[in-house]
């Protein structure tokens, strides 16, 4: 006579949220249930709480360490805080370039980023500085075409180089774990 002995298993991955105007409270957990026997593993619990005006976000329970460049992450439970400038993703957090030069009659200045028109402005007559070029990340070229009132063209070519690892001046970015 054979005799046939059924296993019956069931997982399940769980994850409960809980918001309000104080922050947001995860907690995820896996449910095995096998033989009817129920056992549950707690993965993660956590607290979080975002300041967009400060760009700051405040983590009490478990969380991952913020990478910093010196090597992998790692996995904790307490306490940590620091910047986060994805509260608001569109402030520009790295530094743009500038063109600048000198306009004897009053002007306009086209700016070509990558041969794309991408800025028109006037001039004043003297000394002027075009900040914050509308450029992407990585490496590229402007070009600024001055036209003065006569006409008469002038072209200033310059390359760049923009990371979205460097900060404007003025930003700082820092975690306390």
């Amino acid at each position: 006579s054979s005799y046939f002995n059924e296993t019956f298993t069931q997982k399940a991955f769980l994850e409960g949220v809980v918001f309000n105007r104080f922050g947001v409270f995860e907690n995820q957990l896996i449910a095995n249930d096998a033989n009817k026997k129920i056992k549950t593993t707690r993965l993660n619990t956590t607290f979080i709480q975002d300041n967009p005006q400060q760009l700051t976000t405040l983590k009490i329970g478990d969380a991952i360490t913020t990478d910093i460049g010196l090597g992998s992450n790692v996995r904790f439970a307490g306490l940590q805080w620091g910047s986060n400038f994805a509260l608001q993703p569109n402030k520009i957090t790295f530094p743009q370039p500038t063109m600048t030069g000198v306009a004897t009659l009053p002007s306009t200045a086209d700016i070509f980023v990558n041969n794309a028109k991408r800025l028109n402005q006037k001039l004043p007559v003297g000394s002027f500085a075009i900040q914050n070029l509308p450029v992407v990340t990585g490496r590229g070229e402007a070009r600024m075409v001055v036209t003065d009132l006569l006409g008469q063209e002038q072209e200033v070519v310059m390359p760049y180089y923009v990371s979205p690892q460097s900060l404007k001046a003025g930003l700082t970015d820092y975690a306390v774990q």
